[in-house]
């Protein structure tokens, strides 16, 4: 039996597997990735203090927003890039924070349910909390 090194094992599992990823196959690859969260729920925004000024006076403080699903809601108090928020009912759930070019960033809500973001940018995210995923919306 040959003594096949990492280096060599590699370069022949390359040799194997050229052609074999197409473009096609990419794009039919990340379709199925997309298939991964389709039992996600969509919370539904029941709240925005931004959407809820009148328009003749800038918006004082910071924005209040609330997503609600089934069986958990989101208040987010948005603060510049701050998001600091609250899990309802209080639970330990991993809240995370996506961006449209795919980047992630995750926290861990407290036994409170209580978690705070700092974004590097503002810019469109969603949020995810278990099994509840937001809109698209702005910071």
């Amino acid at each position: 039996m040959d003594d096949f090194s990492d280096d060599r094992l590699l370069a022949e599992l390359r040799k194997m597997v050229d052609g074999l990823v197409t473009d096609t196959s990419l794009e039919l690859a990340r379709a199925a990735y997309d298939w991964r969260t389709m039992d996600d729920e969509l919370a539904e925004l029941v709240a925005d203090s931004l959407l809820e000024t009148s328009g003749v006076r800038a918006h004082a403080g910071p924005r209040m927003v609330t997503f609600q699903g089934t069986s958990v809601a989101i208040l987010l108090e948005i603060e510049g890039l701050v998001l600091t928020g609250q899990l309802a009912p209080p639970q330990p759930l991993s809240v995370a924070v996506a961006r449209p070019d795919g980047s992630t960033r995750t926290v861990q809500a407290d036994e409170g349910g209580r978690f705070t973001v700092e974004l590097a940018a503002g810019g469109p995210v969603l949020l995810r909390a278990g099994n509840l995923q937001t809109d698209w919306f702005v910071i």
